[in-house]
């Protein structure tokens, strides 16, 4: 008995966070408006994903991207650099994913652990991030469901990387860079790499729905840019 409250005391000082982890079954399915995520996170926890820490970026920095599709989009912005940058960072990530091809579903943040349902206000974008959207596709009619990872913000880079995750239709990393053209003017190059092991998918489907995907998120983003 004597060894009890020492070893109790022992167990409690170590560095666990099983109280602290967020289960997926904590998220509130209710408060998904598309049947297409509930559906996806239910699959999710169905395949033995537990907790926001059992969600992995299906990509990371060692891995040879020679075998991926790519898709390279580039525009400018005139507005200065450090303020085209701010603006990716600081828009709310509702409004800039919600538009004619996306809404913004769910939110779960890795560090300090948290669940953003629809309508939770989020400040900044921030690594360790993962969004669940729904890809409204062919005019509408067909809802598709989304999942990725923020896994990379580098300042010094200028440089923001979002990995989908790992159980998603599609692989890879999308990266989006930034150039001052000028001091009043930056350019914006957002490269995709990806693959679902579907040729005509990878090869035909994916980049046309992509294309509109990504230009509506830019064109958002820029609606809430204050031009100098």
């Amino acid at each position: 008995m004597r060894l009890i409250f020492p070893i109790l005391l022992l167990i409690m000082c170590l560095p666990f966070r099983l109280d602290a982890q967020l289960s997926l079954e904590q998220i509130n399915l209710e408060q998904i408006e598309k049947k297409s995520v509930r559906k996806y996170i239910k699959k999710q926890i169905k395949d033995g994903y537990q907790s926001i820490e059992d969600l992995k970026p299906s990509w990371s920095s060692q891995d040879d991207l020679s075998s991926y599709y790519k898709h390279v989009m580039t525009l400018s912005v005139d507005a200065s650099l450090q303020k085209v940058w701010e603006s990716y960072l600081l828009s709310d990530p509702s409004k800039v994913w919600n538009n004619k091809s996306s809404t913004k579903q769910l939110v779960l943040q890795k560090t300090p652990e948290k669940i953003y349902h629809t309508t939770d206000p989020i400040s900044t974008t921030k690594i360790g991030q993962i969004y669940f959207l729904n890809l409204k596709l062919l005019a509408r009619l067909v809802n598709m469901a989304v999942a990725f990872e923020i896994v990379t913000i580098d300042a010094q880079k200028r440089l923001i990387e979002f990995s989908y995750i790992e159980g998603n239709t599609s692989e890879g990393v999308q990266r989006i860079e930034f150039f001052a053209l000028d001091e009043h003017s930056t350019e914006i190059i957002h490269t995709s790499y990806f693959k679902s092991g579907k040729r005509f998918r990878d090869r035909w489907v994916y980049p046309f729905f992509h294309k509109k995907l990504t230009t509506d998120f830019h064109t958002n983003v820029r609606k809430f840019l204050v031009l100098e």
